[in-house]
């Protein structure tokens, strides 16, 4: 085996034996593997007792019903902590005694026959592992609670962290538990505890593994601009082919084989391909109606790069230049996402800026839409979803009921800045009427600063002068 300045270890042969499983961000597999040890260090410093971290519990593509590849599905935390990228793992971390404990399965040829290189522990002993990761110690995963009863008589440990994603939805004023990998990894942990007569207290250690993971550093940054370099590359082609697509479907596939062309990772999530009215359903991914002359099309898709993923929205016109209604409503969205920018900060709060992005929405609506004549019907009440998101190993990072929405941003969070305009317009300008279904949103990701953030997608094109350019 030989190092790699790319995506993991490579063989004799030029094989890239474990890109699949071992997400080294684009380094060299040793300066990865320095990058993790870092990290698992910094973690365990501020760690106030053990704490023990699961990877997922199952394959993508185990349920019966289902079968799905995924570059990446790991649990975020053991992610940013080893690059392991698979399931039926978990990490033991000790500060007291700066100990750190990697569980992975013994390799199984046969599921490899089937599915691709594997990391764990091989028959003759051997052990890729450590060479990828850098943990010393690495022990049979099926052996984990028999390894760890014999380390808490040793040690007399009785306060073990866990990752649970619980607390309180501060929106809606409820307590919840999200019964996840997690979930299930720690329900099972505790019985096979309970059995050997072990009693242990359990600390949640979801907000303090959000304050380790959510501020991105030098590398992950450099790979989010990666993928956002890769995404304005790609969009600027779909403008500038737009007249050869006749379907939503067909757009997407462009955009896809260029993402598909530029990152091994491939896309953060299913593409939004909207076409008119389509554009006002939020979710929409049946990507498969004829393209509409004089409509517009929303195009809402983000690219994996390293562990990272970037999130994307273009709204444009499909014949390529915006008849005067549509410019009157785009600009109103593209103004609402430059005044919100200015705003993003450390310390500000995401919840002020979603009210504010909202406010100025309806109110500019009124004055430069209504105020010209025209009639609307929204199909929300003001606010149709939030105005941004955090981004990182996952495409909606932190916590689920995204509460961080309601604290200080932090330095080197990653957020979406995405308003948007949904609805059924009309208006007569200059002797003529204008009637649609419109859907419009325009996101960007800003990375928050100590006194402004950086726009990391400002170089794709969101200009009207700019798109008419390119699609002409």
């Amino acid at each position: 085996m030989t190092d790699y300045e790319g995506l993991g270890i490579i063989s004799k042969d030029g094989k890239r034996a474990f890109s699949g499983v071992f997400v080294d961000q684009g380094l060299s597999y040793e300066k990865a593997k320095e990058r993790y040890k870092k990290r698992r260090e910094n973690f365990l410093r501020g760690l106030k007792h053990p704490a023990i971290i699961f990877g997922i519990d199952r394959e993508i593509s185990s349920e019966v019903w289902h079968s799905l590849y995924t570059p990446i599905n790991q649990e975020p935390l053991m992610l940013f902590l080893t690059g392991i990228n698979q399931s039926r793992c978990a990490l033991f971390l000790d500060p007291k005694e700066k100990k750190e404990i990697l569980f992975m399965p013994k390799r199984d040829p046969l599921k490899e026959f089937w599915n691709g290189a594997m990391l764990g522990l091989d028959e003759d002993g051997s052990n890729i592992v450590k060479t990828l990761v850098g943990v010393e110690d690495v022990r049979l995963f099926d052996e984990m609670p028999f390894h760890l009863a014999k380390y808490i008589d040793e040690t007399e440990l009785n306060v073990l962290g866990v990752l649970l994603h619980d607390g309180y939805d501060v929106k809606n004023k409820k307590a919840f538990l999200l019964e996840d990998c997690n979930y299930r990894n720690f329900q099972e942990f505790k019985t096979n505890m309970e059995k050997r007569g072990k009693t242990l207290h359990y600390r949640n250690i979801l907000e303090y593994q959000f304050s380790k993971r959510l501020s991105l550093d030098e590398v992950d940054i450099h790979n989010m601009r990666k993928a956002n370099e890769i995404h304005s590359e790609a969009l600027v082609k779909v403008f500038k082919a737009m007249k050869n697509f006749n379907f939503e479907n067909e757009v997407a596939a462009s955009l896809l084989q260029y993402f598909y062309s530029k990152s091994p990772k491939q896309e953060s999530f299913s593409t939004i391909c909207a076409g008119g009215k389509n554009a006002t359903c939020l979710h929409y991914v049946k990507n498969d109606d004829p393209l509409t002359q004089g409509e517009l099309l929303l195009l809402d898709s983000g690219l994996k790069y390293g562990s990272v993923m970037n999130d994307v929205t273009r709204t444009f016109p499909i014949n390529g230049k915006f008849d005067p209604m549509q410019r009157i409503l785009y600009e109103i969205v593209l103004d609402s996402q430059k005044e919100v920018e200015k705003k993003v900060r450390m310390g500000a709060i995401l919840s002020d800026l979603d009210q504010f992005a909202w406010d100025f929405i309806m109110g500019t609506l009124e004055e430069r839409f209504v105020g010209l004549g025209g009639k609307y019907k929204l199909l929300y009440d003001k606010k149709p979803h939030g105005i941004g998101h955090l981004l990182g190993e996952m495409i909606h990072d932190g916590d689920i009921f995204r509460n961080y929405q309601y604290i200080p941003m932090e330095k080197g969070w990653v957020v979406t800045n995405e308003p948007g305009l949904y609805g059924y317009f009309e208006i007569r300008l200059d002797g003529k009427e204008y009637a649609q279904w419109i859907g419009i949103r325009i996101e960007d990701n800003l990375q928050v600063m100590e006194n402004g953030c950086v726009n990391l997608s400002k170089e794709i094109p969101k200009e009207i002068d700019e798109i008419e350019r390119l699609m002409s």
